[in-house]
């Protein structure tokens, strides 16, 4: 029994197939979530410029109307005024949302009896896009990774950006 123990022991054929077993999927679960945190990062930078591409649209018009609105949320979704074409991220198409806002606040200039107060206007504009993964499965993953709780984990990930201007007329 013990030289036949001791032959089994000493064979070292398909030693790199079982290696291989052992190693592939570790491999390609780095390769798979590299790959995923590669897309999180352009879908976050996307929207990102398209955000800001808005707010610097909308702090340029004094007069802020509906369609001036409409016409901000369209560049933050599709890139352009007229809200024609694709959505910038696919996101846009679920579960996402776009708040444009404003604000009046006093500005002093000067000091003592010479300061003048003038009222300037601030706007902002916020997206909340659902992130959605190249791989549906790392869905968990990429909240764990994103600083979400493991109990939470039926809740679509979101990507929050806010942009914010004054407003400089056109």
């Amino acid at each position: 029994m013990s030289a036949l123990l001791n032959r089994f022991l000493r064979q070292q054929r398909g030693m790199a197939a079982v290696e291989l077993a052992l190693v592939t999927p570790v491999f390609l679960l780095m390769f798979l979530s590299s790959v995923e945190l590669g897309h999180l990062i352009y879908y976050q930078i996307a929207v990102e410029k398209s955000v800001r591409s808005a707010v610097t649209f909308l702090g340029r018009h004094e007069i802020v109307d509906a369609k001036v609105i409409q016409e901000t949320k369209n560049i933050v979704m599709y890139g352009n005024p007229a809200g024609v074409g694709q959505f910038i991220v696919p996101g846009f198409a679920s579960g996402s949302t776009v708040v444009v806002s404003s604000k009046y606040f006093d500005l002093a200039i000067g000091s003592g009896s010479t300061a003048t107060t003038i009222q300037e206007t601030a706007v902002w504009v916020e997206a909340y896009v659902q992130y959605l993964p190249l791989v549906p499965q790392f869905g968990p993953v990429i909240e764990i990774l994103h600083g979400g709780n493991v109990s939470q984990l039926s809740k679509p990930v979101m990507i929050k950006i806010r942009q914010e201007q004054a407003v400089i007329g056109s």
